[in-house]
């Protein structure tokens, strides 16, 4: 009797594209049927694609040393730095003769498709991918290609998966210091009231108001509530 391969792969980058791919295929199917945009499903599929990519080739070619950024000190400030809207860059294969106007923005929160293509196979092949990622080969494929790290931390992000500690983006030698808050300034006003012996204040009328505030204004008489001088139940009568 002749011997059959067997049907899943065994390597851990096919088995990583044999996901992947399932995955994509799901989207594009249960997508369509939850009625998402055409456009926005092939972006995702797109930038799918691209991540997964981006990370075979790094696997496969000579890892190269990580580079820790370096702090500038001449940056500015969040604040000070005027924000320039930047419009939307359409994807080098984007089929403009499809789907004619400016590509989709992709959402940017953490595991955004789950909310995007809600369906059981989605979150089941995600899983996959996660579980894939927790094996100790990942973890040696990781240490051994540091740039893998790179291409799969905004695969998780979008997918939803926390990240294992030998994806993580690594910490720099000498840590950031520690910003020093200034006390916050709090006014003694004990010297302002005049304490008594059982712990009680007497406050003036200004120091009243002045913690409490000013007392409403008085209500003018048309604005009293109506209350009737005269007997209801005697005016009721029975019948004509």
């Amino acid at each position: 009797m002749p011997w059959t391969p067997s049907f899943l792969p065994t390597s851990l980058q096919d088995r990583f594209a044999y996901s992947v791919r399932l995955l994509r295929e799901t989207i594009a199917e249960q997508g369509k049927r939850l009625a998402v945009s055409a456009p926005l499903l092939w972006m995702i599929n797109a930038r799918i694609a691209q991540l997964f990519r981006r990370f075979t080739v790094l696997a496969t070619t000579a890892p190269r040393p990580v580079r820790l950024r370096k702090p500038n000190p001449n940056a500015k400030p969040a604040a000070a730095r005027p924000a320039a809207a930047r419009p939307a860059k359409p994807p080098p294969n984007w089929p403009a003769a499809y789907f004619p106007g400016p590509p989709p923005i992709l959402p940017r929160s953490f595991g955004w498709v789950r909310r995007v293509v809600p369906h059981c196979n989605t979150n089941s092949y995600i899983n996959q991918i996660e579980h894939l990622l927790s094996l100790a080969e990942t973890t040696e494929l990781v240490a051994a290609h540091p740039g893998t790290a790179r291409a799969l931390r905004p695969l998780c992000h979008m997918l939803g998966i926390r990240l294992p500690d030998h994806l993580k983006r690594p910490q720099p030698a000498k840590p950031r210091p520690k910003r020093i808050r200034k006390p916050r300034h709090r006014p003694d006003r004990t010297g302002k009231y005049k304490f008594n012996a059982d712990g009680s204040i007497d406050l003036t009328p200004e120091q009243f108001y002045d913690q409490f505030g000013a007392p409403p204004p008085p209500v003018p008489p048309w604005h009293q509530p109506f209350i009737p001088s005269f007997d209801v139940k005697k005016m009721w009568r029975k019948g004509p």
